[in-house]
């Protein structure tokens, strides 16, 4: 009669041992796979990291003197979660004035650029959840208030990126248009 031996100890052992690190190679690599999913919706998918920002631009006419000035307002917030850098080459704040030439019914009003004025020179930069906000006040281009638009371009740089993103924003300030106070920043 054929008697079966009965395994040895030492063979037991490296029977769980060879079990416990087959498990361990497949968790470890599960856990690479969810974690390389969760940094390709993080980063790339949901572009968190990726330059976003907020403009709002706002001007109102005021009389100081008996001379009228147009008070400028432009906030920016950062809402991405990188740091953005501004660069000051191509920056500003294009001021027009609308017109005296009628257009045709259903074009656009011709407007005529008056200048444009540097902005955010005191902010190279605006952290992720930072918003800065500057005012500026021009004196009139003529006796009085007039129809104006504002078209503001900002070319940022995301932090240790040589890549530039230009984000353009224009606003119509009417005649009594008035500007909301600004928020304040932390």
């Amino acid at each position: 009669m054929n008697v079966a031996a009965a395994p040895s100890p030492d063979s037991v052992l490296v029977n769980i041992q060879t079990v416990v690190e087959t498990v361990a190679s497949a968790v470890t690599a599960t856990a690479l796979v969810i974690g390389g999913l969760w940094a390709y919706f993080k980063f790339v998918k949901n572009r968190t990291y990726r330059p976003r920002l907020d403009v709002e631009l706002s001007g109102q006419w005021r009389q100081i003197d008996q001379q009228h000035f147009l008070q400028a307002r432009i906030s920016v917030k950062n809402i991405g979660a990188s740091k953005i850098d501004l660069v000051q080459h191509g920056t500003g704040l294009r001021i027009n004035t609308l017109g005296s030439q009628v257009s045709a019914a259903g074009s656009p009003a011709p407007w005529h650029s008056q200048g444009v004025l540097p902005l955010l020179i005191e902010h190279a930069w605006i952290e992720p959840g930072e918003t800065v906000t500057e005012d500026q006040l021009i004196r009139a281009f003529r006796p009085a208030p007039e129809l104006t638009l504002f078209q503001s371009r900002l070319v940022w740089r995301l932090s240790g990126h040589e890549a530039k993103v230009a984000v353009l924003t224009s606003r119509i300030v009417p005649i009594e248009g008035t500007i909301e106070p600004a928020t304040e920043t932390k």
